[in-house]
């Protein structure tokens, strides 16, 4: 645990390579939690690493795949600043269907218009958000 704290502190202060070096090794130690993942998710994405941010943010989920936070930031790993991405919006619907009453969740989708907009339109046929 206290390793995965260490990480968390180093990503706050930006130092992306020791936070990761941290998250790493409690998982390597077997604290493999979604905490840990996301802690190393989140600094992969710091040092622009996307495939390895989202193969982090994929092994939350996997962890807690009923926690709507985890795969709005899956969806985030997965488009970058562009946001121009279907398998995101499904994410993103994904999540506010897990947890509808997250206000976080919500302001964080919402702060992107765009994402917003087509979170908010109805799935196309055959687009379920479970991905059925």
């Amino acid at each position: 645990r206290g390793l995965v704290e260490a990480g968390q502190m180093y990503l706050s202060m930006g130092a992306a390579l020791k936070a990761t070096r941290f998250f790493q090794t409690a998982i390597d130690k077997g604290f493999a939690t979604a905490t840990a993942y996301v802690g190393l998710g989140r600094a992969h994405l710091l040092k622009q690493k996307q495939e390895e941010a989202v193969a982090a943010f994929t092994k939350a989920v996997e962890k807690d795949p009923l926690n709507g936070e985890l795969w709005f930031e899956l969806a985030q790993a997965r488009t970058g600043p562009t946001q121009d991405d279907p398998e995101a919006v499904r994410l993103c619907r994904l999540a506010l269907e897990l947890d509808p009453d997250n206000a976080w969740l919500m302001t964080r989708i919402a702060m992107n218009e765009e994402l917003w907009k087509q979170v908010q339109e109805p799935a196309k046929p055959g687009e379920a958000a479970d991905g059925s």
